[in-house]
């Protein structure tokens, strides 16, 4: 197991980080967004294939529907949250793991909301 969350470590991007006092902020910084930065090109690949699956009426929206979209995709659809989350929470270490399920609500909506804003703010390779 050692070897699983050094090698997790090893290959996540590096990102600057503010350091924090609240425990949730800094596995937010030093956790999340190297995790979701490494995992950009999936979370667009399962992104596509869920506009895909919904008959591409994406593709007719104008830009504030497309945002109102993605949210409501991430937010209201389980199967989807379920497996945006899963991509992500599959690259804990055990110790962040542990973590994690300590903190699941907020850390879950933490994930959610930024899987979210990355969406959204990469609109035009959609």
């Amino acid at each position: 197991m050692i070897e699983r969350d050094q090698n997790l470590k090893m290959i996540r991007p590096k990102v600057s980080v503010e350091p924090n006092s609240k425990m949730t902020e800094t596995f937010q910084n030093e956790t999340l967004r190297p995790i979701l930065k490494l995992q950009n090109d999936l979370i667009f690949i399962l992104f596509r294939n869920l506009i895909k699956a919904r008959k591409n009426t994406y593709q007719k929206m104008d830009a504030a529907d497309k945002l109102l979209f993605i949210e409501k995709s991430l937010k209201e659809d389980k199967r989807f949250k379920d497996l945006f989350l899963g991509i992500i929470i599959g690259h804990f270490t055990a110790e962040e793991s542990h973590f994690y399920f300590e903190n699941v609500q907020e850390l879950s909506k933490r994930i959610i909301t930024m899987m979210i804003q990355r969406i959204q703010s990469q609109l035009e390779t959609i």
